[in-house]
C-alpha cells in the first residue's frame, strides 16, 4: 500500500492526500465566494446610485410643488379648470 500523508491511511481517487484535496477544495470555494461577494458589492452600488438619483429627482419634484403652492397663494376656493370631486354620484366635474 502506498504512503499516505492522512491519519486514515487514505487517498483519494486523483491520487493525492485527502487533506491537501480538501485544503483545495476550500481555496476554491473561497475563490468563489469572494467573486460573487464583489459581484453583489456592484450590484449594491449600481442600486444605491439609481436610489440617488430616484431621490434627487423626487427633491427637485417637492421643490416644484412647493413652488407652485406658494405662487398661486391661498387660492384655494376653487378656479377654472381645478377638478371638484362631486361625492353625490362619484363623479368629477370641473368647475
Amino acid at each position: 500500500m502506498a504512503q499516505s500523508d492522512n491519519r486514515d491511511g487514505t487517498r483519494k481517487p486523483n491520487g493525492e492526500p485527502a487533506n491537501l484535496q480538501n485544503s483545495q477544495q476550500m481555496a476554491a470555494e473561497m475563490a468563489q465566494a469572494f467573486q460573487e461577494l464583489a459581484k453583489g458589492e456592484q450590484t449594491a452600488s449600481a442600486l444605491e446610485k439609481q436610489l440617488d438619483g430616484i431621490e434627487n429627482r423626487i427633491d427637485e419634484l417637492l421643490a416644484a410643488a412647493e413652488a407652485s403652492a406658494n405662487t398661486s397663494g391661498d387660492d384655494s376656493q376653487g378656479s377654472s379648470g381645478r377638478v371638484n370631486d362631486d361625492t353625490s354620484n362619484g363623479r368629477t366635474k370641473e368647475q
